[in-house]
């Protein structure tokens, strides 16, 4: 008697387990990992310093972002230099776009504006100046989501990728979604 109860009941239980709409796995992921709205750090070899925003959402293909960076290095502090010891220096505001991979991948591709210093030996004159460089850097890299708080980011910046693609700037960082 107690068998027969025990199948019962759980023929029952299949019944409203039967009865209630299922959702898709892609369905529940998408639910879990929702949308984001991403502020933190990012910053490079060169440009130590910067902050990034990121905005995206499992359920569509694109999303964005905006990352600034700068190596804290102004013009007065770098005229002390000479040639020789210069050091590395710029300052990059760049936007773009996030194509969504997976829910937890993300690809960043963008461009933006950048500057950086440089000295200037005038042969003729024997003087050095500091000079000014206005470029287009361009961006490559990748947000992967290690939970749905916190987003670790990597990528690549290249100076001036209108005139020839070399040396990129490695960049690091992470954010923290507050949506």
């Amino acid at each position: 008697m107690k068998q027969i109860r025990y199948f019962l009941f759980l023929l029952i239980l299949a019944q409203q387990a039967m009865a209630q709409p299922k959702t898709s796995r892609a369905e529940e992921r998408a639910a879990y990992w929702g949308q984001f709205l991403a502020f933190g750090y990012e910053g490079g070899t060169i440009t130590p310093y910067g902050i990034r925003a990121e905005s995206g959402r499992s359920d569509r293909f694109i999303g964005a972002f905006l990352s600034f960076r700068t190596s804290m290095r102004f013009a007065s502090q770098l005229e002390k230099y000479t040639k020789e010891n210069f050091p590395a220096n710029k300052s990059e505001f760049v936007g773009g776009i996030s194509l969504r991979l997976d829910h937890q991948l993300y690809l960043n591709v963008g461009a933006g504006i950048g500057e950086h210093y440089y000295p200037f030996y005038n042969e003729y004159n024997r003087s050095q100046s500091l000079e000014k460089k206005t470029y287009l850097p361009g961006y490559l890299g990748a947000t992967f989501r290690l939970t749905r708080r916190l987003n670790l980011i990597g990528g690549m910046s290249y100076i001036a990728f209108t005139e020839k693609l070399y040396a990129p700037e490695y960049t690091f960082g992470f954010t923290i979604n507050v949506k």
